[in-house]
This record gives structure tokens, sequence and C-alpha cells, in this order.
């Protein structure tokens, strides 16, 4: 379904260009064209850290503020995409009204943060996932949905991965083809059978399930090697905030056809 940690990091200050968040994709969005006014946000950025000089500024200041702008720009029209797409298939729903609600800009606000500041794909479906559910008011508790925000910024492809796996591990294992003629050992051989890739990593998944449990959203993760039956291997792991968590970032059930289509 789905993202290194990301550390907290210094937001580059960005060219203020007008843009319709919500406009159609068929009106021609709003291309960076203040080229000026973007080199000079990222020139002020770079002048800022101590110890670097102006040859440096000018390089880095050629190097990122394109790369923000593109970035940015990609984020907002993926989400108004997905907006677009949204308002077609539930009645009563209009991305106009959501101007108003201070609630998801405010979201918005805080998930592009994150989106701006990675490349994976991966991390934008989550974040753009969570703001669907949001303006779909799926998620009512705004606190609540802060604290996922910052999970998602926090914790890796790898983390939220982790999750949907044991949140279902049979069921996971069977769509994927995978026999669960387990006889007796730890759920460490479900996560290594089911991502290969994870073989001989034993120290790397082990920290990703300390960083879940440390958040309330892995009950332990001692069920990693500790011996037990066929059935307790393939038992659900997930604690209910986490399952809360997953419903957040998963794709609308109304554009779940669509999603697999893309």
């Amino acid at each position: 379904m789905i993202s290194g940690l990301l550390s907290e990091r210094v937001q580059l200050p960005m060219a203020e260009l007008p843009i319709k968040l919500f406009s159609s994709r068929a009106e021609q969005y709003p291309e960076p064209t203040g080229s000026d006014l973007a080199l000079g946000a990222a020139r002020a950025a770079v002048a800022a850290i101590p110890l670097v000089g102006g040859s440096a500024t000018e390089v880095l200041s050629m190097v990122l503020a394109p790369s923000l702008a593109r970035r940015r720009d990609e984020w907002f029209k993926e989400l108004a995409g997905a907006l677009e797409q949204l308002e077609a298939k539930v009645d009563g729903f209009h991305v106009a009204d959501l101007c108003r609600d201070e609630v998801f800009v405010s979201a918005v606000i805080e998930a592009s943060k994150t989106a701006v500041g990675t490349h994976r794909q991966e991390k934008h479906e989550v974040l753009r996932n969570a703001l669907l559910n949001i303006a779909l008011k799926r998620s009512t508790d705004e606190d609540q949905q802060q604290i996922f925000l910052r999970y998602i910024a926090e914790l890796t492809i790898w983390h939220i991965r982790f999750l949907a796996l044991f949140q279902a591990p049979g069921e996971m294992l069977a769509a994927k083809g995978i026999k669960t003629n387990y006889y007796i050992g730890g759920a460490s051989q479900v996560l290594e059978d089911y991502y290969p890739e994870l073989n001989g990593k034993r120290e790397f998944y082990d920290q990703v399930a300390t960083d879940l449990n440390a958040r309330g959203l892995l009950g332990g993760n001692s069920f990693l090697h500790t011996s037990m039956s066929a059935q307790g291997m393939v038992s659900k792991r997930t604690t209910p905030l986490a399952d809360t968590f997953l419903a957040f970032i998963r794709t609308p059930p109304e554009l779940a056809e669509v999603a697999k289509q893309s």
C-alpha cells in the first residue's frame, strides 16, 4: 500500500506564486514564472547558514529553487486531481467548500511540508489519502489528525508496510500467494517471506518494530523472534490506534477502483 525517518529539517522559503489548489486539470495550472523570486528566496535561505559563502549561495540557489518549486507544484497537482475525482464520485461533496474548511486547510499546510520534503511517491500517496479522508470528514478528531500527520512525516514507508502486514498477516500472505503452512517459529519468518528483501536485515526491521511500539502502534515487538504456533505467527499485532491510523491513510473506497487502474 505504501514510507528513512524524516528528521526535522530547515524549511527553505519558496517563491510565493499564485496557485489555484483546486482548479480543474483542464484549466492551465500556473507554472513557475517568477524565477527571480525563487532564486532570491533560495539565496536568502542559504546565506542565512553560517560559514556558507557567496559562491555556494549562487550554486545552491540555482539547484534548489527549481526543485523546490517543481516538487511543490507536482504535489498540488496530485492533490487537486484527487479532489476532483472525489467530487465526481461523492454526492454532496464540493471542492469549493474546502476553502472555508479551516481544519482541512491546516492539514494541507502541514502535509505539504512533508510532501515537498520527500521524493518518495508512496509517501505522497499516504499524505494524499490522509487529506482526502479529512476532506470527507472520515476523521473528526483534529488533535488525532495532527498526531497522525506527524507520524507520516516521521515514519518511513517501511514502518507503514510493517503495520499493514501485521494488521492482517494471514490475509496479506494469501493475497500474495504465499503458503502459510508454518509449523513453529517467530513472526519474523512471516515478515521475511512477505518481503524477501528484508532477509538478513534483522537489525533494520527490529528498529522499525521498536519505533512503532514506542508510538503505541504495535503490541510489543518480541513476537518477531519468539517461538510460537503457526496460528500465533499469523496473528494480528497492530493496536487499535494503529488500525485507526491505517484507516486514516488508506485510499477512500470511492477512489479504490481508480487507484487500482492507475
